[in-house]
């Protein structure tokens, strides 16, 4: 099964500290979108977002809680604990996404990839998000993640502290390039994660 469609942006803004967003980036993130109800859970996030301890559980949500029981079986989490097992490794290098800001050990498929920025035209700022950006204060703007290059000038929608510049050599110039995750490297045409990041003042 397949989510049939994802979190809107504004569901996802702000996942750090509005429980709506957490809420919605755990479905996504976790792969409950694979269950029937996940579109419902999806188009009541606010109703979701609100419950508690001592508040009965909507339809929905037990749907989802019976899927889940019954789908996941001890033999996934068995396979799942042998696959990370098999892929440990105590020398793993520990990398951080430039555009996610994810931290992962490199293992099995969890792989760094270094991709020069001029490669990235998807994460470049738009104009109104740029214009955003720089009405911050400048005493403020370091808070907000971007990255201009230092050859071009351009914006990106990326962690500026995972952006390395590689010393130009004989054959190469200086190259900028940022330290990508696995789901970062999909086709380009794929993945837009600008619709995403929001500036506010």
């Amino acid at each position: 099964m397949n989510i049939k469609y994802a979190p809107s942006a504004d569901q996802m803004e702000n996942a750090e500290t509005n429980i709506v967003a957490a809420l919605m980036t755990l479905v996504t993130n976790t792969g409950l979108g694979r269950f029937a109800d996940a579109s419902t859970l999806i188009d009541n996030w606010n109703e979701a977002a609100s419950l508690n301890s001592t508040t009965s559980l909507p339809q929905y949500i037990s749907n989802l809680i019976n899927d889940i029981n019954h789908n996941v079986t001890e033999v996934d989490m068995g396979r799942i604990v042998e696959e990370f097992l098999h892929s440990w490794n105590i020398e793993a290098r520990l990398f951080a996404c430039a555009s996610c800001g994810i931290k992962a050990f490199e293992m099995g498929n969890d792989q760094s990839h270094s991709i020069s920025i001029k490669e990235l035209d998807s994460l470049l700022i738009s104009d109104a998000d740029r214009d955003k950006l720089l009405n911050i204060p400048l005493k403020f703007r370091s808070m907000a993640s971007y990255y201009q290059s230092t050859s071009t000038s351009l914006y990106y929608h990326l962690h500026r502290e995972f952006v390395t510049i590689n010393a130009a050599t004989e054959n190469q110039q200086e190259e900028e390039c940022a330290t990508l995750c696995l789901m970062l490297m999909m086709p380009r045409e794929k993945f837009h994660m600008t619709q995403f990041i929001h500036f506010e003042n």
